[in-house]
């Protein structure tokens, strides 16, 4: 598992991002952010909702409704956002420090 990870949850088949430092890897949780499909979020905080694209299909990451899952719950990786690694740290320091 790896920081930026995108993975498919094997409870409702939904896309949720990894956040956690690797350093953290032997956990038993990962923090998550979820994707919503573009369609399905009506009103995006652009820098707090940054899009991005899986497979062809866009979607906003949902910083804040980031969370703790047991790692049992990933069913498996479908791409990877570190190319987007500013836009994705700014989110969070948006979420976390207001700036």
């Amino acid at each position: 598992m790896a920081r930026f990870d995108v993975y498919r949850l094997k409870t409702d088949q939904a896309l949720a991002m990894d956040i956690q430092a690797d350093l953290l890897d032997r956990l038993e949780t990962r923090i998550v952010i979820p994707l919503l499909c573009i369609d399905d979020f009506a009103e995006p905080v652009m820098r707090l909702n940054p899009r991005v694209a899986i497979d062809g299909t866009v979607y906003h990451l949902i910083t804040h409704m980031m969370g703790s899952i047991p790692v049992k719950e990933i069913a498996g990786t479908v791409g990877n956002l570190s190319a987007q690694y500013d836009e994705i740290v700014s989110a969070v320091d948006l979420l976390f420090q207001g700036f």
